[in-house]
C-alpha cells in the first residue's frame, strides 16, 4: 500500500488530536471519581455520628432522651468533616446539580450550628463545675436505680435554684441540637446527608460516554478514508476497527461502563 506524505500527515495529526482527548477525558473522569470516593467516605464517617441508621429524634425528646441529654457530661464527639465537606470541593466537579450543591451548603451548616451549640453547651457547664457535678451525680443515681418516670418527678427531688436553671438549660441545648438540627429521618441534617449520600452512590456507576465513543468512530473513518485503505483490502479496514477500538478500551469506561451495567442489570 503506497502511502502518501498527505495522508501520512493527515493520520498522524487526527492520531494526535485523538490521544489529547483521550487524556482528557482520562484525567477528568479520575480526578471527578477520586472526588466523589473522598465526599463518599466522608459522609460514610457523619452517618453514625448523626445517628443515620436509627430513627433518630423526634419534635420532642422522649423520656429516656431527656435524661441522656440533660446529663452535663453526656460527650458528643466533635467532627473534622465540616471543614472538609465544602463547596470548595465542587469547584473541581462538573455538571452538579444546584439542589445537590444546596444540600450540601446545608449540611455543612447544620455541623457548624451543632458544633457552635456544642461549644456554647461546655462553656456553660464548665463555668459552674460544681452545680454541674452534683446534677450529674443525681441523674445517674436515679437512672442506675431504674427510678425513670418523668422528667417532671425527677426534678421534684432537685431542690437548688441553680441546679434546676442548668437542668432546664442542657434540655434546651438538647432539644434544639438533637430534635431541631440533626433530627429524624424525614428532615434537617438526616435528610441533606440521606440525598447527598444518594447522589454520590449515583454519580460513582460507570456512565456512557456517548461523545467519546463518537468521537473515536470519526477517527476510525478518518484513517480509513485518509490513508484510502478501502481502496486495496477490507482487512485493512478491520484491522483499523481493531486499532482504535483498542483505544476505547484504554478510555477507563466508554463502552466497558455499558458491558457493566448490562452485566449488572441482569444479576439484579
Amino acid at each position: 500500500m503506497n502511502i502518501t506524505p498527505e495522508s501520512l500527515t493527515f493520520l498522524l495529526t487526527l492520531i494526535g488530536f485523538y490521544f489529547a482527548y483521550f487524556q482528557w477525558i482520562k484525567t477528568t473522569r479520575e480526578k471527578r471519581v477520586h472526588l466523589l470516593k473522598v465526599l463518599k467516605v466522608q459522609l460514610d464517617c457523619l452517618g453514625p455520628w448523626i445517628g443515620f441508621e436509627g430513627y433518630g429524634y423526634g419534635e420532642e425528646l422522649t423520656l429516656e432522651q431527656k435524661f441522656e441529654n440533660a446529663n452535663p457530661f453526656k460527650l458528643i464527639y466533635d467532627t473534622a468533616s465540616e471543614a472538609l465537606i465544602n463547596l470548595n470541593m465542587l469547584d473541581s466537579l462538573a455538571s452538579v446539580d444546584e439542589n445537590i450543591i444546596g444540600e450540601l451548603n446545608q449540611l455543612y451548616y447544620d455541623l457548624v450550628r451543632i458544633k457552635n451549640i456544642q461549644n456554647f453547651r461546655n462553656l456553660y457547664i464548665f463555668g459552674d463545675i460544681n452545680t454541674s457535678c452534683e446534677l450529674a451525680r443525681k441523674i445517674n443515681e436515679y437512672v442506675c436505680n431504674n427510678k425513670i418516670k418523668s422528667m417532671d418527678e425527677f426534678v421534684k427531688i432537685i431542690k437548688s435554684e441553680r441546679e434546676k436553671e442548668m437542668l432546664e438549660r442542657l434540655l434546651t441545648y438538647g432539644k434544639v441540637l438533637h430534635c431541631d438540627i440533626i433530627g429524624n429521618k424525614d428532615k434537617s441534617a438526616r435528610q441533606h446527608l440521606e440525598k447527598l449520600k444518594n447522589w454520590t452512590q449515583k454519580e460513582l456507576i460507570p456512565k456512557d460516554d456517548y461523545v467519546f465513543i463518537m468521537f473515536t468512530f470519526i477517527v476510525l473513518f478518518g484513517v480509513v478514508f485518509g490513508l484510502k485503505i478501502t481502496e486495496y483490502s477490507s482487512v485493512f479496514f478491520w484491522l483499523a476497527f481493531v486499532f482504535v477500538g483498542s483505544f476505547i478500551n484504554m478510555s477507563n469506561g466508554a463502552l466497558g461502563s455499558t458491558l457493566f451495567k448490562i452485566g449488572y442489570k441482569k444479576n439484579t
